[in-house]
């Protein structure tokens, strides 16, 4: 079944901002996941290390903004759900009502189909300096006894 997928240490999960998910899955269904990956959390840990000199940002981008800045997706092709800052309880409680609306399935599903490629990028951006810096140290050697 589904929790066993999900408490699987072998199979990665992807997800944007696990957050909501993972208290869900805890607090109603005693599930606890193994081996997540957050595409979230991977680029606040970017964005604090590159940008903000290790403070961590008061607001996260959705996975839509980080498909549309990362992966160069048109924002035509993704969803933007609408969240008032007066409001953000009322406006987030709409994800919970089931039956689900069949418009946020559908939106819902036009982001979820890029979590992979988001979740290769952010990969890819995080372990980018540590490839440079390999790259640098093992052209040092080289260079020292040349």
């Amino acid at each position: 079944d589904l929790a066993d997928i999900l408490e699987d240490s072998s199979i990665v999960k992807v997800f944007h901002d696990v957050r909501a998910v993972n208290d869900m899955l805890v607090h109603k269904y005693k599930v606890r996941m193994q081996n997540v990956y957050d595409t979230l959390a991977t680029h606040i840990v970017n964005l604090t290390w590159v940008s903000l000199g290790g403070f961590i940002p008061k607001y996260t981008y959705s996975v839509s903004h980080l498909c549309r800045e990362y992966l160069g997706v048109k924002s035509a092709e993704l969803f933007f759900p609408h969240y008032r800052l007066s409001s953000l309880a009322a406006d987030s409680a709409i994800w919970m009502i089931r039956p689900m609306e069949e418009r946020l399935k559908i939106g819902a599903l036009r982001n979820v189909m890029y979590l992979l490629d988001l979740h290769e990028y952010t990969r890819e951006v995080h372990n980018r300096p540590m490839k440079d810096i390999t790259i640098h140290f093992m052209n040092t050697i080289a260079e020292v006894r040349q």
